[in-house]
């Protein structure tokens, strides 16, 4: 089968004739780049709407529509992650819902049961499966389709203070055995910091570490789900996280206050996806040059990661515009251009799902925060390194609210994380059932 670039599978994909300038040399003789049949472009610009929260999608927009004049995309953007599922939900009820989405891995089984998107084209669908991994696409093909194309594979990665490690002669933790004794090591060096925050402080980080452990919250059997999120796995790695806690090893509390010891210097590791190497150099600029980045401690020995978010970009249920948001999304995802303008300035450092653009990123970003280091390295290392079975459940919004409320009653110490997950499973099987869906 003849691979073709992506520029040349931007006119196979979509039939505009704007998509015609977007050809170079290399890809002009490129097997049926010509057969499309005519589409609304005939009539002039197509107008799509996108809408997100990520770092640069606004200077990604300007890019795009700058590069080409026969799409226009118009860019609304949500405050956060938090808020844009209830956003996307309601603006599908009102029936002003944008043309392309930003669905976040976990929450994609979640939007679709609530029939908010549309599958992607035989076409689109191919060019998933031809240019992303497996461990993309087993995340975005659900059902039989394929709902959206992955952005990032957001690995979970150790961010550290190679300063105050260097300065005190401390080997960085590969293991969470070591990580608990340098956490000791660091609280009577300096009874004012801390190794790091909890990983059970959100819920993203809880399920990171549980995907690393092995553990498995959900599985699907046709239309029937079971869900364990109550399992010995999860029960052992809560002990542990639990006795961190115990012993003041690790910062418990709210994002302003970690925030906050992080700038005063009292935090040496943070634990997140690869994403965050983007808002690191944000929001202390102060700390430039002293932070670089490893693998996440494991429980064997052996490198083990896991992922930590992660974006996709998917076309909504409501489009009338299914080929200009496709052609839009393809750009944005497997095109260096358009990881190009999106990780230029430092402002992100989206780990490319398709991996020949992880140079071009790499290539893009500002190293100096961290160094010089390469953290795209550390990454792509990462990446390799997650786990290939873990599935999201359809009731993501619920489980995180679930586990939110639970993780709050743990700080206070009125519960203690070991016994959040029995009720956090029935809350989310008791919503699975109000919804119809059927569950083992």
């Amino acid at each position: 089968m003849t691979h073709l670039t992506p520029r040349a599978r931007l006119v196979r994909l979509t039939g505009l004739a704007v998509a015609v300038s977007l050809l170079t040399s290399a890809c002009a003789g490129a097997e049926g780049s010509g057969d499309a049949a005519p589409t609304e472009a005939d009539d002039g610009p197509v107008t799509i709407t996108f809408m997100s929260w990520l770092r640069n999608s606004e200077a990604v927009v300007e890019a795009f529509n700058s590069s080409q004049d026969g799409i226009i995309v118009e860019f609304q953007t949500t405050p956060s992650a938090a808020d844009n599922y209830t956003t996307l939900a309601n603006s599908s009820r009102a029936g002003t819902a944008p043309d392309v989405a930003t669905v976040e891995y976990p929450y994609l089984p979640d939007v679709l049961a609530q029939g908010l998107l549309q599958p992607l084209s035989e076409e689109a669908a191919d060019q998933v499966a031809e240019e992303f991994p497996d461990a993309a696409r087993n995340l975005v093909e659900l059902g039989g389709e394929t709902w959206s194309y992955p952005l990032d594979l957001a690995a979970w990665v150790m961010y550290y203070r190679a300063d105050l490690f260097e300065e005190h002669g401390i080997d960085v933790p590969t293991t969470w055995e070591e990580y608990e004794q340098v956490a000791r090591q660091i609280k009577d060096i300096d009874p004012e910091a801390r190794i790091g925050a909890t990983t059970a402080n959100d819920p993203g980080s809880l399920a990171s570490i549980n995907w690393q452990a092995g553990a498995q919250w959900y599985s699907a059997d046709g239309d029937a789900w079971t869900v364990d999120i109550d399992n010995e796995v999860t029960r052992q790695v809560a002990e542990m996280q639990q006795r961190f806690v115990d012993e003041d090893l690790v910062w418990v509390g709210e994002g302003e206050l970690l925030g906050q010891r992080q700038a005063a210097g009292q935090t040496w590791t943070t634990l997140a996806g690869s994403w965050n190497g983007g808002y690191l150099p944000v929001n202390f600029e102060d700390q430039a040059g002293l932070w670089r980045v490893a693998l996440p401690p494991s429980f064997t020995g052996e490198p083990t990661s896991a992922g930590n978010g992660g974006a996709t970009f998917a076309v909504t249920a409501d489009s009338e515009h299914q080929d200009a948001a496709e052609a839009f999304i393809a750009w944005m995802t497997t095109t260096e251009e358009g990881i190009a303008a999106r990780v230029a300035g430092g402002e992100s450092s989206v780990l490319p799902a398709n991996a020949d653009l992880v140079g071009p990123a790499r290539d893009a970003f500002d190293t100096s925060f961290f160094g010089g280091q390469d953290i795209y390295a550390v990454a792509a290392e990462a990446a390799a390194a997650i786990p290939g079975e873990w599935t999201w459940g359809p009731a993501q919004s619920t489980m995180d609210t679930a586990f939110q409320d639970a993780i709050a009653q743990v700080n206070a110490g009125t519960t203690a994380l070991p016994d959040i997950f029995a009720p956090v499973q029935e809350t989310v099987v008791e919503s699975l059932n109000d919804r119809g869906i059927a569950v083992d």
